[in-house]
């Protein structure tokens, strides 16, 4: 089991996910890119990667961002539903089914997750009905 992250790791976490929030790409890369270089198997900071990757449509980026969380943290649904979504969205069907899979089985209940696995499904043509 990995140690919690330091006090500044975990600031500058907050810190980078308000910038994206805000659409301040730059900012939120300079921490991440910080982060990172402090703690590489920081799930957290490769999920907001993720997320930087896809608001400047860098799908492939993307895709190795939440590969990487799924590998560092195996239960994380909204990378399992992102990586979903990428796979299905690129016409990955069966890496797509696999991951929706993964989602579905470690989902928390989180509406946003639920909607990225729903449009994976639409997208692959996966619809159980």
């Amino acid at each position: 089991m990995s140690r919690p992250p330091a006090d500044w790791i975990r600031s500058a976490l907050a810190d980078a996910y308000a910038a994206l929030k805000v659409g301040d790409l730059g900012a939120t890369g300079a921490l991440l890119r910080r982060v990172l270089e402090a703690a590489p198997e920081l799930a957290e900071a490769h999920f907001l990667v993720g997320m930087v990757a896809l608001e400047l449509k860098d799908h492939a980026t993307a895709r190795s961002a939440f590969s990487t969380v799924t590998r560092l943290r195996p239960g994380h649904d909204a990378a399992w539903a992102q990586l979903a979504w990428l796979h299905a969205r690129s016409g990955r069907t069966a890496a797509a089914r696999a991951a929706i899979v993964q989602a579905e089985t470690r989902f928390g209940g989180n509406p946003a997750v639920a909607d990225r696995i729903g449009s994976a499904s639409g997208q692959s043509g996966l619809h159980d009905g």
